[in-house]
């Protein structure tokens, strides 16, 4: 016989524990409700017990208080991850309990719990750095083709969706899946970053899935009544605390688990006690690697959230070699704990008078001449725009900083046309070719520092070999500088497991699918083609660095993301570190000016946010690139921002910023 309310009065831990049957009413429900609960389990020593409207679902055990949130060996966060359990409802993130299960094998989705291991990882053996490599192939693909059509799926959702906010993050998904599928498909890192790369997507994708998911199937259900006898949705579910919170997943079919202090007992009318569900499918083991804890304390499913993105973004993150650790500390990426990112207030931006970076010696004018202006005609340039030539011929001697060159993230481009002779021309091209990939690691990891033009000369040329000096004799500049490109390359390796063997040099470079050899004669289109990489790269790096350096945190919106994504890539998304040496019909190198006008203007909205630029660009602010009906006028308009552009980023950088370029079609 059942026990009732009277009997249930007074109800303690002790008592609870010692019989769970105490739970049980005897008068069973015929039909389900919010507040049915056809299964309960207690836990906590009786303190708690939680309960299901559902005959069919087993109750789950909650993490009542999360101790030591890490990344363990599957590169997931065990019973603290939304991904993979249930979490406490929250509704500012209300679709991540609309995340599916994991489907059965032959369903294409189910790529998205599939393990990164050792097994998935493709080591490049063919140079002189081992440990770094790249995704297999059939998983990269299987994974592609799952994202492909769910980017597909979310533009169609993006343009019909009423919800701005929604379809904001819906974006935000779409852009973080794109730039991590061409990272890992692209660039070589070590395995921990690879893997971490792949469970980035998973989640990125399921969580997108979801939110969808929830805008068009589970949110209308909310607001309409449950259809009889309708089993929960394959998804994660949520557990709760208040009716209100119940009665909104019942009516979507959200699986749920309510949980209830031992007091309420006599108030819940339970018709059966459960085994929980076991866990034995959450993988708890320790992750190979050392690992931060991302999070302590009571469940907070908005942080815990946050830690997770933080700590994933890592394996993504660039890091322009222009912001020293002492400005990092303004920068929002690196700032603060992985529990709350950035700090409160508004960083403290230089004056207008002291927007460099760095404070120090005066100029080296040489460094500062050299730009693609200086060498208009030359058949090793490619194509640009003229108005960052005029840009550079035109700024005033006043404007120049009290800041010495700093150096450059990547070899200066202009490298290829200064240097005298063609072999050393093609020996600059071979070593580039050979170190890309190393150098384009070295931002992947905090602490890159930017380098001389003379250090990237002795680094291109190939000759940084350790001289044998006599027992007493004083260095000479030139084995500083081959001991400086050591370092260098050195300080490229500092993930675990990437080694580098100098004496090892392979006599011939891969480079876009091409090979070539020590010897090989480079044509003046090949050339154009690595400058077209190294400017773009630079330029890329550059605007990013004086972005972050003058942007307030408080004016970092959606809206300046992808301004500085179109200014970037001319697209939505991309990669820092992919360069495509095709796209020639948009960007700021377009040979068309009226196909450059939504480069120039996204960087017109990116410098309205940045600080010190007041007086320049509120004269771009009378332009309507729409009522800009001729070319003559978008030139113009193009000139007035570009030189704002350079201005600003000479009295930052100390030098002039690199070009943007791209190759001329091939007649």
């Amino acid at each position: 016989m059942g026990t009732t309310s009277e009997t249930l009065e007074g109800m303690t831990p002790e008592r609870l524990k010692a019989d769970n049957q105490l739970l049980i009413r005897t008068k069973p429900e015929s039909q389900s409700t919010p507040y049915s609960t056809f299964n309960a389990a207690v836990f906590e020593d009786g303190r708690f017990f939680v309960t299901t409207p559902y005959r069919d679902l087993k109750p789950r055990l909650p993490v009542m208080i999360v101790s030591g949130m890490r990344m363990r060996h599957d590169y997931r966060f065990g019973t603290d991850d939304y991904i993979q359990w249930p979490q406490p409802w929250c509704r500012p993130l209300c679709h991540l309990a609309c995340i599916m299960k994991k489907p059965p094998p032959e369903d294409e989705w189910s790529v998205m719990w599939k393990r990164p291991s050792r097994d998935c990882f493709v080591e490049d053996r063919t140079g002189y750095a081992t440990g770094l490599g790249l995704l297999e192939s059939s998983f990269f693909q299987e994974i592609q083709n799952v994202v492909s059509k769910l980017v597909t799926r979310t533009k169609i959702f993006c343009i019909s969706h009423r919800n701005e906010s929604e379809v904001s993050l819906a974006k935000q998904y779409s852009r973080h899946l794109s730039e991590r599928i061409t990272r890992v498909e692209s660039i070589p890192c070590g395995i921990r970053q690879v893997c971490m790369l792949v469970t980035s997507i998973q989640r990125c994708a399921l969580e997108l899935h979801a939110l969808m998911a929830y805008c068009t199937i589970f949110k209308p259900k909310m607001e309409s009544d449950p259809l009889p006898g309708v089993p929960p949705a394959s998804v994660v579910g949520a557990f709760v605390w208040k009716h209100d919170d119940a009665a909104l997943l019942f009516r979507a079919g959200i699986p749920f688990w309510f949980i209830h202090p031992c007091r309420d007992a006599g108030g819940v009318h339970v018709q059966g006690i459960s085994q929980l569900a076991n866990r034995d499918n959450v993988c708890l083991a320790e992750c190979d690697y050392p690992v931060e804890v991302i999070f302590n304390g009571l469940p907070n499913v908005e942080l815990q959230y946050a830690a997770v993105m933080g700590f994933l973004d890592s394996a993504f993150q660039t890091f322009p070699p222009f912001l020293p650790t002492s400005f990092n500390a303004i920068d929002v990426s690196a700032a603060g704990s992985r529990f709350i990112h950035g700090s409160s207030h508004a960083p403290k931006v230089p004056s207008h008078k002291s927007n460099a970076l760095y404070s120090k010696q005066k100029p080296n004018v040489n460094n500062q001449s050299r730009h693609v202006g200086s060498y208009i005609g030359n058949p090793l340039i490619p194509q640009f725009s003229t108005s960052w030539s005029k840009s550079y011929n035109t700024l005033p001697e006043s404007r120049a900083p009290s800041t010495k060159p700093q150096g450059f993230a990547y070899p200066d481009p202009m490298l290829l046309v200064a240097v005298q002779t063609q072999a050393k021309r093609n020996a600059y091209c071979v070593n580039w070719m050979r170190f890309k990939n190393l150098l384009l690691f070295r931002v992947t990891r905090p602490g890159p520092t930017m380098f001389s033009n003379s250090i990237w000369r002795q680094l291109l040329s190939g000759d940084f070999v350790s001289d044998h000096a006599e027992t007493g004799q004083l260095p000479t500049m030139a084995s500083r500088r081959k001991s400086e490109v050591r370092t260098l390359l050195a300080n490229c390796l500092t993930e675990r497991g990437v080694d580098l063997d100098l004496t090892r040099l392979p006599d011939s470079v891969q480079w876009r699918g091409s090979t070539f050899d020590n010897g090989y004669v480079f044509s003046d289109r090949l050339i154009q083609s690595i400058f077209a990489e190294l400017s773009i790269l630079n330029f890329r790096c550059e605007l990013t660095a004086v972005d972050k350096h003058l942007t307030p945190r408080h004016l970092r919106s959606v809206q300046h993301e992808d301004d500085l994504a179109y200014c970037c890539y001319a697209a939505d998304s991309g990669d820092p570190l992919v360069v495509d040496l095709e796209s020639r019909k948009r960007g700021f190198a377009a040979n068309n000016v009226a196909d450059r006008m939504s480069s120039v203007t996204a960087l017109r909205g990116l410098m309205s946010d940045w600080t010190g630029t007041g007086d320049r660009v509120y004269c771009l602010q009378q332009f309507n690139v729409k009522e800009l009906r001729s070319d003559q006028d978008r030139l113009v308009y193009e000139e007035k921002v570009v030189n704002c552009y350079v201005v600003t980023a000479f009295e930052c950088l100390g030098r002039y910023p690199v070009t943007p370029v791209c190759l001329s079609s091939v007649n």
